[in-house]
C-alpha cells in the first residue's frame, strides 16, 4: 500500500476517462490481492510472531511506559522553562491605576485586536493603540525611560 495512493487514483481515473466497469474491476482485484496477501502472511508468520511478541512482552511493555513518561516528563520541563523565561510580570487594574495616579512614568500599549477593540467599552486613557501584528514594527518607539504595560485580551 502507498499512502495517499487511494485519495489519487479515483480522481485520475476519472481525468483519463477510464471506464466505470474496469475501474471496478481492477480496483477489486486490488482489493482480493491486498486481502490474500495480508491474510497469507498472516497465516505464514503469524504463529512464529505471536511467539517471539510473547518473550518480549514485558521488554516491549516497559520500553513503551519508560518512553511515554519520558515524554510527559520533557514536556513539563519544557513548559517550566517556558515560564522561567519567557513569564511576564503581570499588573492588576488597581495597581496601574496606583501607579498612574502616584505620577510615575507608565506608557500603556493597548495590544487588542481590531475585533476586540470595537467591541470593547473599556478604554486606557493616554493608551498607545498598536494593532498585535504590527506591534514589531512599532517597538521602537516605545520609550524605554517608562515604565510599559501591555495591555491584551
Amino acid at each position: 500500500m502507498i499512502p495517499g495512493l487511494n485519495t489519487l487514483v479515483p480522481p485520475l481515473a476519472g481525468i483519463l476517462k477510464m471506464p466505470a466497469w474496469k475501474f471496478v474491476l481492477l480496483d477489486a482485484a486490488a482489493s482480493v490481492i491486498w486481502a490474500v496477501l495480508g491474510v497469507g502472511l498472516g497465516i505464514a508468520f503469524g504463529v512464529g510472531i505471536l511467539s517471539r511478541l510473547e518473550s518480549m512482552q514485558r521488554v516491549l511493555f516497559w520500553l513503551l511506559v519508560t518512553l511515554s513518561g519520558g515524554y510527559v516528563v520533557s514536556r513539563l520541563l519544557y513548559g517550566r522553562y517556558l515560564v522561567k523565561h519567557y513569564a511576564v510580570p503581570k499588573i492588576d487594574s488597581a495597581e496601574l491605576l496606583e501607579k498612574i495616579s502616584s505620577g510615575n512614568e507608565v506608557l500603556v500599549v493597548d495590544l487588542r485586536t481590531e475585533y476586540a477593540f470595537l467591541r470593547s467599552d473599556v478604554a486606557v486613557p493616554g493608551a498607545l493603540r498598536i494593532p498585535p501584528a504590527e506591534f514589531v514594527q512599532h517597538v521602537h518607539r516605545l520609550p524605554p525611560e517608562k515604565e510599559i504595560v501591555l495591555y491584551c485580551t
